[in-house]
């Protein structure tokens, strides 16, 4: 058995750490509390969602950190700071006693690109903010959009001072404060994970000094 336990998306920047856990269950061998020297683990990433069997993919040594529940072991590996700006996708792969390659996906089993399916990784170009000049109040768009289910929404103040993000439904009900805190004037990002809501049209709404300004984002899973 093999899988990503976690996550299935993120989205960063540039030089910035992601980490990818995965977990293996060996009948006999992974219900020990140890790690077990015969398991190799290791997460792939790829600009392609090819096959993880042939060509193209790139594999980071995973690192056992602890048993998990149902007998499993689980394996994580840092794989964003070194990737350039793009889109990646990414799975686990696992073999033991040096005999087959096995892959998991994400959805508790063995990759198969169908249910089990790659993990989705963005990387954005590093923007340097200390070197921007904001001269308004701005709430920028979200990306991705649509997205699925994390979302990183930008925004911009001219000056120091206290900041509300929320996000509303279709409905017009509140089901999340990203931002309640006060903010130094520039540029600034927060990411939204819509993991436990439903596909749909979401409005997120930015208040700073008597200002706001509202968007709307789709969520599709």
């Amino acid at each position: 058995f093999a899988n990503i336990d976690r996550p299935a998306a993120g989205v960063i920047e540039e030089s910035e750490e992601f980490e990818v856990f995965g977990s293996v269950e060996v009948p006999g061998v992974t219900n020990a509390s140890f790690e077990s020297n015969s398991i190799e683990a290791w997460i792939g990433y790829n600009t392609l969602s090819t096959d993880p069997s042939g060509s193209g993919w790139a594999w980071v040594p995973a690192v056992f950190t602890l048993p998990v529940g149902n007998n499993r072991h689980e394996y994580k590996a840092e794989i964003g700071s070194t990737l350039p700006p793009g889109d990646y996708v990414y799975v686990t792969r696992f073999r033991y006693n040096g005999g087959d390659f096995f892959y998991g996906g994400f959805n508790n089993g063995f990759w198969d690109g169908t249910t089990n399916v790659f993990g989705q990784l963005q990387v954005l170009e590093f923007t340097n903010i200390e070197q921007e000049t904001v001269t308004n109040f701005e709430l920028g768009a979200n990306y991705p959009n649509p997205f699925n289910p994390v979302t990183v929404i930008p925004f911009s103040l001219e000056s120091s001072g206290r900041v509300t993000l929320n996000v509303y439904d279709v409905h017009g009900r509140l089901i999340d404060t990203l931002v309640d805190q006060t903010y130094p004037g520039g540029s600034h990002s927060v990411r939204f994970d819509a993991s436990a809501y439903s596909s749909g049209v979401y409005f997120y709404q930015l208040r700073s000094g008597g200002l706001v300004d509202t968007r709307k984002m789709l969520l599709v899973k």
